[in-house]
């Protein structure tokens, strides 16, 4: 396992737990937490932490990968003046 202290809060691990049609007919999904997937700053180690496991006939056993929007911005250019040095 990569040394923790690297890794960055990359994106959100989420669960579809149900559908639902919204007000112009489409069919959205509605997704709860699950954990978290850590990044090294070049991207070259990923890690995941799940905090909960989703159970029961409304999860298929399908995570989904949602990128946060601070990491790019905070730890990719980091990463780049690493290289740099």
């Amino acid at each position: 396992m990569p040394s923790q202290s690297k890794l960055k809060p990359y994106a959100n691990i989420k669960a579809k737990v149900r559908e639902y049609t919204d007000k112009d007919g489409k069919t959205k999904g509605v997704y709860v937490d699950v954990g978290t997937l850590f990044a090294s700053p070049h991207l070259s180690n990923l890690t995941i932490k799940l905090d909960t496991v989703p159970i029961g006939n409304n999860w298929n056993g399908w995570l989904s990968v949602f990128k946060r929007e601070d990491f790019e911005t905070d730890n990719i250019k980091e990463g780049i003046k690493e290289i740099a040095l």
